[in-house]
């Protein structure tokens, strides 16, 4: 399932499902390795997306699947790590279920999914 979504106005080219499950921001990273090492879509170069990046998919008003996202987007990472980081140590999310982003602990309780892009940073 080597599927993507390019972004012809930022040049970014995006997982079109992403992880299956959610995860730790640990485990997040050893998903982008594993994709990275399988040559997810012939690439090997995949990475959290920064927080900018994730925000820029967000709709204002909910689509189909009641997900402010784009429904050509898999529908179940409702919430999505991002590479960003507070000054405490605490990484950026995007919720796309509720339309918001906030930061969340790295620890393991914490569990988000993994939308991977490649491109410019």
């Amino acid at each position: 399932n080597g599927k993507v979504v390019y972004d012809r106005s930022s040049g970014l080219m995006w997982q079109q499902a992403g992880s299956q499950d959610e995860m730790n921001y640990r485990d997040a990273n050893d998903f982008l390795a594993a994709l990275n090492k399988d040559r997810f879509a012939g690439f090997h170069d995949w990475r959290l997306p920064t927080l900018e990046e994730v925000v820029s998919l967000a709709e204002p008003a909910k689509r189909k699947g009641d997900l402010h996202i784009d429904p050509i987007f898999d529908p179940c990472q409702k919430r999505v790590w991002t590479s960003d980081f507070r000054k405490d140590g605490m990484a950026w999310a995007v919720w796309f279920d509720s339309g918001f982003c906030d930061y969340a602990y790295t620890d393991n309780n914490i569990r988000y999914y993994v939308r991977a892009v490649r491109g410019k940073i």
